[in-house]
């Protein structure tokens, strides 16, 4: 794919996207009007900026809060072990046992490095962003190659820096990140 057609893939993604801003403006601006000045297209937002004017009741607030609190703790509790290796269905025939105990043995290290890793990182943090984004619709969690100290770095994307293009198939088929420098 050249440019050309890279560029047209994208102009016409964030045609898509924006056919849905104010919906997503509205869900940021009434239920997180903390993050809303970071998803404001084509602004800049900033530190002390007035994001509660039109918000009248927090029982949005407090439900979106509600939802990240949950999300959480169901799927990603904080300073827990709840990664969990083991093999799977096609080890489950006698003359795989011996295999199969070794590969558990194996996976049962690489597990308490993992969660060791994911404990020492910044996961706790940015699942909190990532689970106030999913409210909005849209959750990017990027992990990277961290430091020796910190092997693992995790980063929330928000909706206003990502852009997604539906295959054929109805999945997703391309992601786009828009960065300021």
């Amino acid at each position: 794919m050249d440019i050309k057609e890279l560029r047209r893939k994208f102009d016409t993604a964030q045609t898509e996207k924006y056919k849905f801003k104010t919906l997503y403006e509205d869900v940021y601006k009434y239920g997180m009007p903390d993050r809303y000045s970071n998803i404001q297209y084509n602004k800049e937002g900033y530190v002390g900026q007035k994001n509660m004017d039109e918000v009248y009741s927090s029982a949005m607030q407090e439900s979106c809060e509600g939802f990240v609190q949950r999300v959480q703790s169901l799927l990603f509790p904080v300073n827990m072990d709840w990664i969990d290796l083991e093999a799977g269905f096609l080890f489950d025939t006698k003359q795989n046992e011996s295999k199969k105990d070794a590969v558990n043995k194996e996976l049962s290290k690489m597990t308490q490095l993992l969660n060791t890793y994911k404990n020492i990182s910044n996961f706790d943090m940015e699942a909190t962003k990532f689970s106030y984004e999913l409210i909005a619709g849209t959750a990017v969690l990027l992990v990277k190659e961290g430091t020796f100290d910190n092997p693992l770095s995790f980063t929330s994307i928000p909706f206003s820096d990502i852009t997604i293009v539906d295959g054929v198939d109805g999945k997703a088929d391309t992601f786009f990140r828009t960065l300021k420098v």
